[in-house]
């Protein structure tokens, strides 16, 4: 399985959409094979997309994540451990013992559950 983290310094990205860098990590059998980083340029998300797609990540493990990315990267097949924070090497450790799951498929968020309808507290 290819695992894609994407990074800044030695942390998890705070936000995925704004990460320079992807750590990608091939894992097999709970061991890491392979190790390498990759440059993303955000200027165009779908190409962005498209670009983690062709490089065959299977999954993603990141910090905040945009409803629209979270979409166009289940349409394609990858999954996400989104709104994950810390050092990358404690948060692929809890992955590789099992601790950290895929949560997605999720709905993302709107005002409306939470009550609110253009910028304004539904009557109730």
């Amino acid at each position: 399985m290819l695992v894609g983290i994407p990074i800044f310094q030695d942390r998890i990205a705070p936000r995925l959409d704004c990460a320079s860098q992807m750590l990608l990590l091939q894992i097999e059998k709970g061991q890491i094979q392979t190790q390498r980083y990759v440059n993303l340029v955000w200027q165009n998300p779908l190409l962005t997309v498209n670009q983690i797609r062709e490089m065959g990540v299977e999954l993603i493990i990141c910090g905040a994540v945009t409803c629209f990315l979270a979409r166009m990267f289940m349409y394609h097949g990858i999954r996400l451990i989104p709104w994950v924070r810390g050092e990358w090497q404690e948060v692929l450790g809890a992955f590789l013992e099992g601790k950290l799951t895929s949560v997605y498929p999720w709905a993302c968020p709107g005002r409306y559950r939470h009550g609110w309808k253009k910028g304004k507290r539904r009557k109730r």
